[in-house]
Parts: C-alpha cells; structure tokens; sequence
C-alpha cells in the first residue's frame, strides 16, 4: 500500500466507526476516537471495564494519524511557530495533573495539550491494528437492495440466456429425426453418440458450484419481507 492508499484506507475506518475528524489533509487526520474505535485501538480493558460497569460518560482518546510523514513534516515546519520555552511540556503535564487530581479527567483540548502522533504506514503497529479492527468487525455484513426504478415490479424476471437448454433443443432436433430414420443396426451407436455429446454439453454448460462460508451477511431485498 502507498500513502494515498493508507490516506484512503483510514479515511474509511474513522468514517464507518463515527469518529469526529476534527482536522484533515492529503497527509494527516486529527481525530477524536468514538467509542468502538477507542475499544478497538488503544487497549484500555481496565478502562473501558469501568465505564461498562458504572456506566459513566466515556472520554475517548484523540490522535494526529499521519498517512505521509515526509510531506506533513514538510508542511509543519512551513507553518512552524518559534519554539516553546524549555520546560514548557513539563509544566503542562504538571498543570494537567493538577487538574485531574482537582476536578477528575479532564479533556487534552482543555488545557491545550498536543494529541499523540502516529505515522501510519503499510506495516506499522498501528496499522495492523487497524486490519485487525477492520477483519474482526467486517466478517458480517447488513445490506440492503437499491431498488431497481426501471423494474415495474420487484418480482419481475430478469433476462437471461439458458445456454445449456437452447444447445440441448438444438441437439434433439438433429439426433432424434436422424434415430427415427436409422438402419437398427446403426441405431445404437447413433443413440451412443446423442448421449456422449448430450453429456458433453452438459459438463461444458451445467454451472458447478462449490461454496464455503468465509463472510456473512443480512439482505434486506425488495419486495420480500
């Protein structure tokens, strides 16, 4: 997978498990998690036990997902703002220790904190954990039809050519009246031949299929309750 790719592939994933995407670009992605996403990617049992058992509000985690390293390191230090005085990112922890200790958990943005970086690239931990997220949620589907709107009725056939019948027509139509007409001693291996290419169309046009289950899905069709 390329960058853009990565880019698409996590666009999606934040989208399909309703994170708030609070900032975006071609190269990163500011996000605050929802829910199932913070279940699925910060291994927080402890926390998220609580949260079951109590019932309290969850406070999901935000990140800076990063898809192009290079081009986003580009753009910070286009837009870079002079640098901190040394010890600032001490007294902020400080000050935000403070706070939780005060008032409980209290929010990164509150207080102005940075959000973590993760560059995501093809084969980087926080990606495999995106795959593994995605396969573990994805192996069941719920869909429903698009209607047709040029179908008058749902139960309407669809068009279809029967390969295997018209060849099978078009076979009789010459074996039979040429069975009925031949010498008894040639019969049956004109009857032997009808059965052979008979059994010969069937193979080549009978259709075989061999199903086994890997994905599962709910089809809402229309028409059919």
């Amino acid at each position: 997978m390329n960058a853009k790719q990565v880019h698409k592939f996590v666009e999606r994933y934040l989208e399909a498990t309703g994170c708030a995407v609070l900032e975006r670009s071609p190269v990163h992605f500011k996000v605050k998690l929802s829910p199932a996403a913070d279940r699925a990617l910060t291994n927080r049992p402890y926390y998220w036990g609580f949260v079951d058992r109590t019932g309290a509000e969850p406070e999901t985690m935000s990140f800076v997902f990063v898809t192009d390293p290079a081009k986003y390191e580009e753009i910070e230090a286009a837009s870079a703002r002079p640098p901190l005085p040394p010890g600032s990112d001490a007294i902020q922890a400080g000050v935000h220790s403070a706070l939780n200790r005060t008032f409980g958990h209290v929010s990164a943005s509150a207080i102005g904190a940075r959000m973590p970086r993760e560059n995501l690239f093809y084969g980087s931990g926080r990606m495999n954990q995106l795959f593994d997220a995605v396969h573990q949620n994805g192996k069941f589907v719920y869909l429903f039809q698009q209607p047709d709107t040029k179908a008058a009725h749902p139960f309407d056939s669809t068009a279809y050519t029967p390969w295997l019948g018209s060849e099978l027509r078009q076979l009789g139509a010459y074996y039979e009246p040429l069975l009925e007409s031949a010498e008894e001693e040639q019969r049956a291996a004109v009857s032997l031949q009808y059965e052979n290419r008979k059994a010969e169309f069937v193979w080549q046009l009978q259709p075989r299929v061999t199903a086994s289950v890997i994905n599962c899905g709910v089809f809402h069709l229309a028409g059919i309750e």
